[in-house]
């Protein structure tokens, strides 16, 4: 059997999330359905997640799979110790769940982060590159070869990493770990 672990929570648009997956699947996952699904009732310890968006949205990458930090069980451990343990979904069930991302859903976002992503390559690259003004104005009209040209030189770096769906590839950028180095080299 396969095992799946959530790798990033792409978005959150209400109550539906974008996740990527370990085998590099993207997948929508709507929770208005799952919860429907699963018959959540008033004593289900999930029930407040369907009566407030708010809560909803506190969900976070833990361990690989999606949880709820304000949501869960109160226990004790093996030496009598209160313990909190948030509500979690296993990742394998939420794989089986979710279903592939609709492109027009998706599309909108995409584009900004496109747009984002080219704009903050472009800058990081002129920050590389440029040391006057006139260099500076050169250089953003670089244009999208001389972006592919330095994408590549990112994944080798590995300070970029592409995950792909069907025809369509995503780009995650590691800006953190961009900002502390000073070429590219």
């Amino acid at each position: 059997m396969k095992t799946f672990k959530i790798i990033k929570i792409l978005e959150i648009d209400g109550y539906t999330l974008h996740c990527l997956f370990s085998n590099q699947e993207i997948k929508r996952l709507d929770f208005q359905d799952i919860f429907k699904t699963w018959n959540i009732s008033p004593t289900h310890i999930a029930y407040p997640l369907t009566q407030n968006l708010s809560k909803f949205k506190t969900v976070q990458l833990t361990d690989n799979s999606l949880s709820w930090p304000e949501i869960g069980i109160n226990s004790k451990d093996e030496n009598g110790n209160n313990v909190f343990y948030p509500y979690e979904i296993d990742p394998f069930v939420l794989y089986e769940l979710g279903k592939p991302p609709v492109l027009s859903e998706f599309k909108r976002s995409l584009i900004d982060k496109i747009d984002y992503f080219q704009n903050e390559v472009l800058k990081f690259i002129v920050q590389q590159i440029a040391t006057t003004p006139s260099q500076i104005k050169a250089n953003l009209k670089i244009g999208y070869t001389t972006i592919t040209r330095y994408l590549k030189q990112f994944k080798q770096a590995n300070l970029v990493t592409c995950f792909k769906t069907g025809k369509h590839s995503f780009y995650s950028i590691n800006f953190t770990e961009l900002a502390k180095r000073k070429t590219l080299a």
